[in-house]
């Protein structure tokens, strides 16, 4: 499940968590991705209507009678020109290609999705990662502390009883040592301890100068009794870049149905009524009226082979 990390029952993690998620640019950019993608889909899946456009325009032009071949000064004439004009045009799709484009730009929609689903998955288990390595490092210290004041209490207890007779000096050099040694240790685990809140903010889009992590500890994360655990082949089934690749791989099959429907005739039907006249006042009368239907047929013969090409690719 994507709230898997819930199993822990800490509100503070929750919280980190919801805070990554709000403020991750990676994040941003997946989901602006899987939009552009939607958009896309939805570009697409129009080609599979008529498309209908509204034109109109006005002119005032001179003309001769040399384009028709005539050279007379009767031809000659300043006119204006209205026209309004309602076109529709259909491509049949005889083949498919609307299809396969759609089927293909839906495939990259699952892909986008998929890519989304992962970058989620990815920052949570960071965030998971990072905040018990926190809560681990911020228990060493404490105990490491703790471990530091008794060795300084029995060190300074066995100086005493030196003092007074009843234990051996190499005992206190030796408790002494020991102390040196778990101090030592403890500037290490305050950097790893730095470090690792600082690796935190920056996962949760805090500033890290200004973030003060949950006082987490181990004992504050209540792991679950029973694991989640999966079947393997269920797990494929659950893995974002599986499934992203498979859609990547739909796509790219999708592609080629569609440069082999570019290899076959495309038939497409036109069809026009508008009106054209000299006079604005005369554009919408009967007499104005025109009209045109057609259907255009074109098919590949020789493209130098860059259509199969396109296919093989």
């Amino acid at each position: 499940a994507a709230d898997w990390y819930r199993l822990f029952e800490s509100p503070a993690l929750d919280a980190l968590i919801r805070q990554a998620m709000d403020n991750s640019p990676s994040l941003g950019a997946s989901q602006a991705s899987l939009r552009q993608a939607a958009h896309q889909l939805e570009a697409v899946s129009g080609s599979d209507l008529p498309d209908l456009d509204l034109s109109g325009g006005a002119t005032r032009q001179r003309s001769n009678g040399a384009q028709i071949g005539q050279d007379n000064p009767m031809f000659n004439n300043v006119f204006n020109l209205y026209e309004a004009r309602l076109a529709l045009s259909y491509d049949l799709d005889l083949f498919g290609a609307s299809d396969r484009e759609t089927e293909a730009q839906v495939a990259r929609v699952e892909y986008a999705r998929n890519l989304l689903r992962g970058s989620m998955l990815t920052l949570v288990d960071n965030v998971v990662v990072t905040t018990v390595r926190l809560a681990a490092l911020r228990d060493r210290l404490a105990a490491s502390e703790a471990i530091v004041r008794l060795q300084r209490d029995q060190a300074e207890l066995l100086s005493e009883q030196e003092q007074a007779g009843s234990v051996a000096f190499a005992d206190v050099l030796r408790a002494r040592a020991q102390l040196a040694d778990t101090r030592a240790q403890l500037p290490s685990l305050r950097h790893d301890l730095a470090t690792t809140e600082h690796a935190l903010a920056r996962q949760v889009g805090a500033d890290p100068a200004t973030f003060q992590a949950p006082p987490l500890s181990l004992a504050d994360l209540n792991l679950p009794a029973e694991l989640p655990v999966s079947l393997p082949s269920e797990l494929v089934r659950q893995r974002p870049d599986i499934l992203a690749a498979e859609e990547q791989l739909h796509a790219a099959n999708a592609q080629v149905g569609l440069a082999t429907a570019r290899l076959y005739p495309n038939l497409n039907l036109t069809a026009s009524l508008g009106s054209v006249a000299n006079h604005g006042d005369a554009l919408f009368e009967p007499a104005a009226k025109v009209w045109t239907l057609g259907a255009d047929l074109t098919a590949p013969l020789f493209h130098g082979g860059t259509l199969r090409a396109n296919k093989k690719a």
